[in-house]
């Protein structure tokens, strides 16, 4: 697994043991009947973490084939910053911008 700075807030499936989040690859102990609810868990578990240490984090569940889909991204202020400042429709409005003689804030 590749570590992005990003710490994942995964649903996964334990069979007879349940639904569980899985961080970071550690399961959490609590186990949650269904995947709507681990899910839920899961979005509560990553916002705070995300408040608490100002980290980006994401939670992923599983789709029906069973690749894991990313529901919520919670980011950090620089990397929000950063992938904006690099995208390249920012870059075109900078330039549109500048053509007419505004600057955007």
């Amino acid at each position: 697994m590749v570590n992005d700075g990003v710490i994942n807030f995964d649903v996964v499936n334990r069979g007879a043991l349940g639904w569980r989040v899985s961080i970071n690859g550690e399961d959490d102990l609590p186990s949650f009947p269904t995947r709507e609810a681990c899910a839920a868990a899961a979005r509560v578990r990553a916002r705070r973490h995300h408040q608490d240490y100002g980290v980006s984090t994401r939670v992923r569940v599983p789709r029906l084939d069973g690749t894991l889909e990313t529901t919520v991204w919670y980011s950090a202020p620089e990397e929000f910053l950063d992938a904006f400042n690099g995208s390249e429709s920012s870059q075109e409005m900078r330039w549109a911008c500048d053509q007419y003689g505004h600057v955007p804030r």
